[in-house]
């Protein structure tokens, strides 16, 4: 019984330890000509060592619209990935698993 407890514990332990990579998330824009899917472009960590860190994400809509969305995690993050270039993630294909990040 206490073997299976331990056991038990250290599964859960090990869980809460592992980082699970997130990416910036999928964006719609609602216009007047309609309801469209933005494109993710970049996405810049700032002051990620600290718990301050913020997640920038950019996104391109139909036209000329373009959305960022913040976010703030309260921990610090880190950008994981050979596309990531000193804070700085972009692509051109709208694949956001290419700038993924860890807290």
């Amino acid at each position: 019984m206490m073997l299976k407890l331990l056991t038990g514990a250290l599964v859960c332990l090990t869980m809460m330890s592992t980082a699970y990579a997130e990416t910036c998330p999928e964006v719609s824009v609602t216009t007047s000509s309609g309801a469209h899917d933005a494109t993710f472009t970049a996405a810049r960590i700032k002051d990620g060592t600290t718990a301050k860190a913020k997640l920038v994400c950019q996104y391109d809509a139909e036209g000329s619209t373009g959305l960022t969305t913040v976010y703030e995690p309260e921990a610090p993050i880190e950008g994981e990935g050979p596309a990531w270039k000193k804070g700085d993630c972009a692509v051109t294909d709208g694949d956001a698993k290419k700038c993924s990040y860890t807290r």
